[in-house]
């Protein structure tokens, strides 16, 4: 059949569901954490929101999206970067961008608001939940770097030390709650550029580990800025860690390490005495730019870093000549827009199997699922609803449950009664297009498949 032949075919129909089963994940299995991922040989590639932003590519996963964060997992990638903003309804969201054109600010609008023009934004929990499953894969895998950046000054106005201490004690706490009802403290890490965020990071979540961001811009005079940049720079009555903040016209709100006054530090030094102290932080996320500015001194601002204990991720280098200089400098993880690339020149994970009791690096062997416990097909039927065939071992308590993007509960069903064997079960009724997931939850055990449906 011709592509436009096929296409013509899913035209005609009122509703196409594509469903990719997923794997069982067992309860109680050990699972990856980010101790292992810094245990592995290095670099590692990360995952730009997910599988590299949409502007790199267009043919990937739209970034900062649910396949998108999937795609990356299942095609090697082991650590995915996200980004966080929260709507004036509580939610935390994934999604880069503070505000979008003719909406406004992402903070002041409902999350329902906010899917009604980006219907693909998926809550963080949401994000959570369904990539949880990929840390108990063969090989490291399933780690989250979750970004969250200080807010611009276009989207709030809390320009002193104590507004925005009240601000971003929210905030943090509202993604710190998120990722500890997912029990993913130890495969999250939270990164930003602003060390007061992580600040209030480590006093509410100190079980969490923490990366702090730095742009080149930070390390240079802010005098020197709008010449460089052509954006104005104010300086604002903010002093967290002992730091001067300045906004950059209405795009960002960030402090300078650049010494005010004599006898203050070099720039750099201050940079790692922050991320030390106010942020205590165990990671840093550079901007490539502070390495590919002098090359040559590239490898002993990595090895300054390694020399304080501190892990190194660099962003984001989409080429392999920079992808040369920056691994040659001994750098830990290096973000990418460039998966394809990224998954081919990252270092060989070891896939070491540990006893499920131990708490040390490496992971436990997953048994396996009941005999006859199967998600098998997802398919749409006239009524707008999906007819989801599955397996069971017997004849104990199991439930069918479908959840749409947002992590809403759609339909659930109680269909241990049916007993063993291979059953249909219609759920949902007029669905709207979208992705959905199917979860089949059996004693303590559970199959998933995704599904996306296309009117």
């Amino acid at each position: 059949m011709t592509f436009l032949g096929a296409l013509a075919m899913v035209a005609s129909l009122s509703a196409t569901v594509v469903a990719i089963p997923s794997d069982v994940e067992p309860h109680g299995s050990h699972v990856w954490r980010i101790a292992d991922l810094w245990a592995q040989p290095r670099p590692y590639a990360q995952g730009h929101r997910g599988y590299g932003a949409d502007e790199f590519d267009a043919s990937a996963p739209a970034e900062n999206t649910l396949d998108g964060f999937h795609s990356a997992f299942r095609n090697g990638i082991r650590v995915v970067e996200l980004d966080l903003q929260r709507t004036s309804d509580g939610k935390v969201v994934v999604i880069h961008d503070d505000a979008l054109p003719g909406v406004g600010c992402i903070g002041a609008i409902t999350y329902d608001q906010l899917l009604t023009v980006r219907p693909e934004v998926p809550l963080f929990r949401t994000v959570l939940n369904s990539d949880r499953h990929f840390a108990s894969d063969d090989c490291v895998n399933g780690i989250i770097f979750a970004e969250i950046k200080a807010p611009i000054p276009a989207c709030n106005a809390d320009t002193t030390t104590a507004l925005a201490e009240a601000t971003e004690s929210a905030l943090v706490a509202a993604v710190v709650e998120d990722i500890r009802q997912a029990r993913m403290e130890e495969q999250v890490c939270i990164n930003s550029g602003s060390p007061s965020i992580l600040r209030q990071a480590s006093l509410q979540a100190p079980e969490i580990q923490r990366a702090l961001s730095l742009n080149i811009l930070q390390l240079l005079p802010p005098s020197a800025i709008p010449g460089m940049t052509g954006y104005t720079v104010r300086r604002i009555p903010r002093d967290d860690g002992g730091l001067d903040w300045y906004e950059v016209s209405n795009i960002a709100r960030l402090p300078t390490f650049y010494p005010s006054q004599a006898g203050q530090p070099a720039a750099f030094q201050r940079f790692v005495a922050t991320t030390l102290g106010h942020a205590n932080a165990k990671a840093v996320s550079l901007d490539k730019l502070v390495l590919l500015s002098n090359p040559a001194a590239a490898p002993t601002v990595i090895g300054a870093l390694h020399s304080f204990g501190l892990e190194v991720v660099v962003w984001t280098v989409d080429s392999q000549q920079e992808w040369a200089v920056v691994a040659g400098a001994g750098a830990d993880g290096i973000t990418t827009n460039n998966v394809t690339m990224g998954v081919q020149l990252q270092a060989a994970a070891t896939c070491a199997v540990a006893d499920r009791s131990a708490r040390g690096n490496g992971r436990a062997t997953l048994g396996a699922a009941p005999a006859g416990l199967a998600l098998d097909l997802a398919s749409a039927v006239g009524s707008g609803a999906l007819a989801v065939e599955f397996s069971l071992p017997d004849n104990q308590s199991a439930k069918l449950s479908l959840v749409d993007v947002a992590g809403r509960l759609i339909d659930s069903r109680e269909v241990g009664s049916l007993g063993s064997g291979r059953h249909t079960v219609n759920l949902g009724n007029n669905l709207a297009r979208g992705m959905y997931f199917v979860r089949l939850t059996h004693d303590r055990d559970q199959a998933r498949m995704k599904t996306t449906v296309l009117r």
